[in-house]
């Protein structure tokens, strides 16, 4: 794994615990992005839409364009649901790059 695959896992997993306690209580949640977060975030959605359709990824990449060709981080604000799918797109990430591909397999058959 290359150091900003590494970076990626690691931002996806601040996002996980920043974001958990709001999905949980369906509350929305301003998420600072520092700069260089923006673009994990943004490495992390193009990579989920690839497999996936979300609309709300894809309106959270274009919102993102742009900061990440300037560096510059953001304040990004996230609806109730918009905590919920980036949560979910982010433990997705996460789990997917962590556990072995057999183990990751056998849970996509389950599910």
């Amino acid at each position: 794994m290359n150091p900003i695959q590494q970076s990626n896992i690691e931002f996806a997993k601040r996002g996980i615990e920043l974001l958990a306690p709001a999905a949980a209580k369906n509350m929305p949640f301003q998420l600072m992005l520092r700069a260089g977060d923006d673009g994990a975030l943004y490495y992390i959605l193009e990579q989920y839409v690839a497999q996936h359709h979300s609309m709300v990824a894809k309106v959270l990449m274009v919102q993102l364009w742009k900061r990440v060709q300037n560096g510059t981080g953001m304040d990004l604000l996230l609806s109730a649901d918009g905590v919920k799918e980036v949560y979910h797109i982010l433990t997705d990430y996460v789990v997917s790059r962590e556990l072995p591909e057999s183990v990751v397999e056998s849970l996509k058959e389950v599910s």
